[in-house]
């Protein structure tokens, strides 16, 4: 059985997506690890010192905000026992505080798929879109992240994006290994041309690996800026997943830069496959 580890902003849980763990833990066959990460790094709980000019009205206000902030987990965690329990869900449950994305890579060393929802931050104001701790995921992480949308729907068909890079195989071979008792589900493979070269670079080594998983498989040849290329072509479809390599890490490929895939993930309303090696 494979482990899914599904990371959770504890000030932030929605129980609507305890379907999307539960349809994927059940396609994988696999068992589900949920973390509730707390950020260690809020307010300094202040002893008030009247000799620096720290007044004791500020400690209150401190320790109201930091009893509130423990009321708020208290209140998710057993949302999310409740949740499960009335899902019938098997599940292993832990509460981690520290530096949120340190626990997340720590967690990623030992799970074949993490689950992480688009729009986690842990900031109380606007960081980015994508946010900063999910970029910083999706560069360190140790296994596969499968990153969700708010409200994710079945799956039907997989967008592979391929560059012949071994970093794009790789991620191709990852999401198959995962996946591959959908043998039903229709492949999308995409290349978008770089340096003017218009042929899917070693075409056919790609259609004998894939034809061994799958039955129904597109192969697409896209022209310009890679991003907006993707974006047209996902436009039109419906409960699609899409795959992607070395988020952050590629010096070469344009297809394969981190603000191609910040612009996907920013736009479309669809799970995005991330690995590398």
């Amino acid at each position: 059985m494979k482990k899914i580890v599904v990371i959770i902003d504890a000030l932030n849980f929605k129980e609507e997506l305890l379907d999307a763990y539960q349809h994927i833990a059940s396609v994988l066959n696999g068992t589900l690890t949920i973390v509730f990460l707390e950020d260690e790094n809020g307010p300094a709980l202040m002893v008030p010192n009247l000799t620096e000019g720290i007044p004791s009205y500020k400690y209150e206000i401190v320790l109201k905000a930091a009893r509130e902030k423990e009321r708020v987990i208290n209140e998710h965690t057993a949302l999310l026992e409740q949740g499960c329990e009335k899902r019938n869900m098997r599940f292993s449950f832990h509460k981690d505080k520290g530096v949120p994305v340190e626990e997340a890579i720590e967690e990623s060393r030992f799970a074949d798929l993490m689950l992480i929802s688009r729009d986690i931050s842990f900031s109380m104001l606007y960081d980015s879109n994508p946010p900063g701790f999910l970029k910083n995921v999706l560069t360190d992480a140790q296994c596969p992240v499968l990153v969700l949308p708010d409200m994710p729907t079945d799956v039907k068909e997989a967008v592979l994006a391929y560059n012949g890079t071994f970093s794009s195989m790789f991620a191709i071979r990852q999401f198959v290994q995962l996946f591959h008792d959908l043998e039903g589900m229709k492949i999308t493979v995409a290349y978008v041309i770089e340096n003017d070269e218009t042929t899917i670079p070693h075409k056919q080594q790609l259609k004998e690996y894939l034809d061994g998983y799958f039955d129904n498989i597109e192969y697409r040849v896209l022209e310009g800026a890679p991003d907006e290329a993707f974006l047209n072509l996902l436009r039109d479809k419906k409960d699609c997943v899409v795959t992607f390599g070395a988020y952050g890490r590629s010096r070469f490929s344009r297809f394969f830069k981190r603000s191609s895939a910040d612009n996907i993930l920013r736009k479309i309303d669809a799970p995005v496959f991330i690995t590398h090696p």
